[in-house]
């Protein structure tokens, strides 16, 4: 087995995919079951984290002679994205068309649906997709609005990094500098109904980690 250093936008799943794997194979390989152990969530690997993995990915090269054809069934490991899209005032944009554009360039992949009645997006998307645009129309009369997606970029919960991310997934503003941090903090306390005191607490952390993981509804606001 092999050392893999995580890269910004690689989580379990891609990693996973790349080698061959499921998310439960990978887990355990080596040491790579302590990221659970550690409450840490599978997609939300950080940078310069090490992950165990076989040696080599598998062989994906193959011979053919001219003037045939080969048919080849070739499965894409997928993970599902959810993202529950909100207006200014909190109100869920239920049953919204919008598109989800998986990368970029010629080989974007363009999937259309409508959100659900609670404002919910959720769609399958290859494991190893690490970029997508998210076009929504709040209203029909309108022109859409862009929402660039950067996949298994989030960090850990634990950081700093990761706490300001999410709340800024939640639409309390950038949370960036300890100042704004604790701002979005108070935002966030006083819509979970717990002491909005602007301290980044163990309660703050679990229930930001909720939100992300859509326990209680992850949120971005347009």
């Amino acid at each position: 087995m092999a050392n893999y250093v995580v890269r910004r936008g690689d989580c379990f799943a891609s990693i996973a995919a790349h080698y061959g794997l499921d998310v439960a194979g990978l887990a355990a390989l080596g040491e790579n079951s302590r990221y659970r152990e550690e409450g840490r969530s599978e997609y939300t690997l950080n940078p310069g984290d090490i992950v165990t993995v076989p040696d080599q990915p598998p062989n994906r090269s193959t011979t053919f002679s001219s003037g045939g054809s080969v048919t080849y069934r070739v499965p894409v490991p997928q993970v599902r994205l959810r993202i529950r899209m909100k207006d200014r005032t909190g109100a869920a944009l239920a049953n919204k068309r919008y598109e989800l554009v998986l990368g970029s360039g010629r080989r974007a992949q363009t999937i259309s649906g409508t959100t659900d009645g609670d404002g919910w997006v959720a769609e399958w998307i290859p494991a190893r997709t690490n970029e997508a645009l998210l076009k929504i129309w709040p209203d029909d009369s309108k022109p859409e609005q862009e929402l660039p997606l950067a996949i298994g970029a989030l960090a850990d919960v634990a950081t700093n990094n990761g706490v300001s991310q999410r709340l800024h997934n939640l639409g309390l503003g950038l949370a960036s500098g300890e100042e704004g941090r604790a701002r979005a903090v108070v935002c966030f306390q006083r819509q979970e109904g717990i002491t909005a005191n602007g301290t980044v607490d163990d309660t703050v952390r679990q229930r930001l980690d909720d939100r992300a993981r859509g326990v209680n509804g992850s949120t971005t606001s347009t």
